[in-house]
């Protein structure tokens, strides 16, 4: 929302590559595509997505790759 806030024409999607351990936490996240071409505001993106937690799983599921489209546009 900040970067969207200085940047109010930013439009767009983001997907994002992550990985989620059994117990919620995320391992890892990457852009796998971008219509956004904003350095900064990608890698806040990312920031915020390694932050996110989720419900535990039975830990024999092994770790979870998603790939999630996250869209833009102004308000």
């Amino acid at each position: 929302k900040k970067a969207l806030k200085s940047s109010p024409s930013i439009r767009g999607v983001v997907w994002v590559k992550f990985t989620v351990a059994p117990s919620g936490k995320v391992l890892s996240a990457s852009v796998k595509r971008s219509d956004i071409q904003a350095p900064g505001f990608t890698s806040a993106l990312l920031r915020y997505v390694k932050k996110l937690r989720f419900e535990p799983i039975a830990g024999s599921a092994g770790d979870m790759k998603f790939v999630f489209p996250f869209e833009f546009a102004p308000e």
